[in-house]
């Protein structure tokens, strides 16, 4: 009793100096002071104390909301905030589109669409993103640790309606009895879909296993995420639990219903994106020991968020408290806190599944089986990154308008040539890290006046520059592989292009490996 009554005598005090600060400076500054504005430099300036998710929505921020949650608006799926006095990508939330081009956590934002965005509110940046579906808005962004500024071109697109982009059966034999099922959001009633898509996989026979994709999957609602994860785990089974400073936030959630599939093998499928909700599951499926995670370390968001509704049509969003796993360990990860934050970090700690494997908190759910993919090479980076694949599919369809899907002619000895010529005429252009090192080498050694040395860096320049030549050829199969989707995007309609790129998608046939050879299945499980 005694520190509540303290933390209320604080809240008054400050509340009052605030009060008293802000309307002396509202009514006798040397200058004219616009109220709305410096109020909400004041409500930045505390909330960049906190976590990156706690944030201020004024009153057309959201109208803003509405409009987009109407899905009438296009979008390029990046979630900013002020950071620093600097409009800053956040973690990923809703949409995922621009996170997958090579936007980071941390970026900052410059120009937008050509345009200066210094020292602007997140709202008009939001709205200067947004725009009619289908286009295209170019960014410029800086990076910490990036010598120079990195330029993006972000698709606009409308927010998803359903959640499971598309399910199936995985491999090229349907006999194998392998059920796929790719989650893109938690949101309303993606349980009931996730069921329903297995329902019918299994309506001719029972399914043998099932592959649950949740990369890229962003989360949502805490709920589905505990009903997705209840139909692979028995009724009453703890799922995750909540700790916050209020006792309502600190709860145990467990299923409700029987299982729809008790005893078959489950994958689930992540990578760094994979956050919130897709951490409960994979984190519950793997503490209880009921599926084995596959795939790249996930992105580590353990925080919960609730709106808060504030006078005058303005609400916030806020941190209340941390997600933990069947087995005790924090989803949070390190390495995302704010540097300025003074938010609980937990420290990494190793826990134990039910049957004693040992798994880690604090760093995201980190998978059974490490998929990492082939490497993302600098060209194929800075092509996406400048969105040259969209924009030659645009002309690839316009050239081929006339040309059914199944008379494309997509082999890379076809599809690439014409593909490096038109680089060519656009003019495409991209700095590998090594030239970027060797510049500042070379400013180094020029302002020592080394000047034997700068002759023999010459040299190095010219065969850095004649290996990343080579790239097109080196890369050319991950380059035509991305081309060949970009193209077909065009063509398709999403569950369809999914279907096509399994064939190719090293993470799901090793998910497809692992379920047909059960010795091996068990023994990751601990059995």
């Amino acid at each position: 009793q005694q520190q509540s009554d303290d933390d209320l005598f604080e809240l008054k005090k400050n509340f009052e100096i605030f009060g008293s600060l802000y309307q002396e400076i509202i009514l006798n500054y040397v200058d004219d002071v616009r109220p709305g504005p410096f109020m909400r430099a004041g409500v930045d300036g505390m909330l960049n104390r906190l976590d990156p998710y706690t944030q201020y929505y004024d009153q057309a921020d959201n109208v803003d909301l509405d409009v987009m949650r109407r899905g009438s608006v296009g979008d390029v799926g990046l979630n900013i905030g002020v950071r620093a006095g600097r409009i800053t990508v956040l973690a990923p939330e809703n949409g995922t589109a621009a996170y997958q081009r090579g936007v980071r956590t941390g970026d900052i934002i410059l120009r937008v669409d050509g345009v200066e965005v210094v020292g602007w509110t997140v709202r008009d940046v939001a709205v200067l993103l947004r725009g009619d579906e289908g286009t295209t808005v170019p960014i410029e962004v800086q990076r910490a640790g990036q010598p120079d500024f990195l330029n993006f071109t972000l698709m606009r697109s409308v927010t998803r309606v359903g959640n499971v982009a598309y399910s199936g059966y995985l491999g090229a034999d349907e006999a194998d009895r392998i059920g796929y099922v790719r989650l893109s959001v938690f949101g309303n009633r993606a349980a009931r879909e996730v069921r329903r898509a297995l329902r019918e996989l299994s309506r001719e026979s029972e399914l043998n296993a099932v592959v649950l994709d949740l990369r890229n999957n962003p989360g949502g609602i805490l709920s589905e995420a505990i009903e997705t994860v209840g139909l692979f785990v028995p009724k009453g089974t703890t799922v995750v639990s909540t700790r916050g400073r209020i006792d309502d936030i600190t709860q145990t959630y467990e299923t409700r219903e029987d299982p729809f599939f008790p005893n078959i093998p489950v994958v689930v499928l992540v990578n760094e994106i994979s956050a919130s909700a897709s951490e409960i599951v994979a984190g519950a499926l793997q503490d209880l020991d009921r599926g084995v995670i596959i795939g790249r370390t996930t992105y580590g968001k353990g925080l919960i968020q609730v709106m808060r509704q504030l006078p005058y049509n303005t609400s916030m969003k806020m941190t209340i408290g941390h997600y933990y796993t069947p087995s005790g360990r924090d989803i949070q990860s390190r390495r995302i806190a704010s540097t300025a934050a003074e938010v609980t970090v937990p420290e990494v700690q190793v826990f134990h599944t039910t049957r004693g494997r040992s798994v880690r908190s604090a760093v995201g759910i980190e998978p059974d089986v490490v998929v990492s993919g082939s490497l993302v090479s600098e060209l194929e980076e800075a092509l996406q990154r400048q969105g040259v694949f969209f924009r030659y599919a645009g002309v690839f369809y316009t050239a081929h308008a006339s040309t059914s899907v199944d008379e494309l002619d997509l082999d890379d000895s076809s599809l690439l040539p014409p593909f490096e010529q038109w680089l060519g005429d656009i003019g495409f252009e991209y700095e590998s890290r090594a030239e970027n090192l060797l510049d500042s080498l070379f400013s180094q050694i020029t302002l020592l006046d080394y000047a034997r040395t700068t002759g023999k860096l010459d040299d190095l320049r010219t065969a850095v520059v004649e290996e990343k030549r080579q790239d097109y050829s080196r890369y050319e199969e991950e380059i035509g592989n991305r081309l060949r989707l970009e193209i077909l995007s065009r063509y398709l309609a999403e569950p369809e292009r999914i279907r096509r790129s399994l064939a190719t998608d090293i993470v799901a046939l090793r998910a497809l490996d692992l379920v047909l050879a059960p010795s091996d299945y068990d023994r990751l499980l601990g059995r």
